[in-house]
């Protein structure tokens, strides 16, 4: 079965758009310098949301008062929606 999957194209394979397969998550992250390429700032901002999104689970996590974990839960989607923004536009470019 595995061999049949060798044989096809990739425009014949079929995968979720949705999906996060963490392609970039395994990118080493560039450094940070004056001459830096537009892909390389948009895989330092998507790992900087990832980042953001663990943070705010945490704060959400540790929040006694439901205000505040709510606060901290839609910070978290506001950061997931940026990074898959982000992944999109890695993955796809812009026109």
């Amino acid at each position: 079965m595995l061999e049949a999957f060798l044989s096809k194209t990739p425009e014949k394979m079929h995968f979720s758009e949705s999906r996060d397969y963490k392609i970039v998550d395994a990118l080493v992250t560039p450094q940070l310098t004056a001459d830096l390429k537009p892909v390389e700032g948009i895989i330092i901002a998507i790992k900087n949301e990832l980042e953001a999104m663990q943070m705010y689970t945490q704060l959400a996590n540790a929040s006694a008062d439901e205000a505040q974990k709510n606060i901290f839960l839609n910070s978290r989607r506001w950061s997931a929606d940026t990074r898959a923004s982000l992944r999109y536009i890695y993955e796809h470019g812009v026109s």
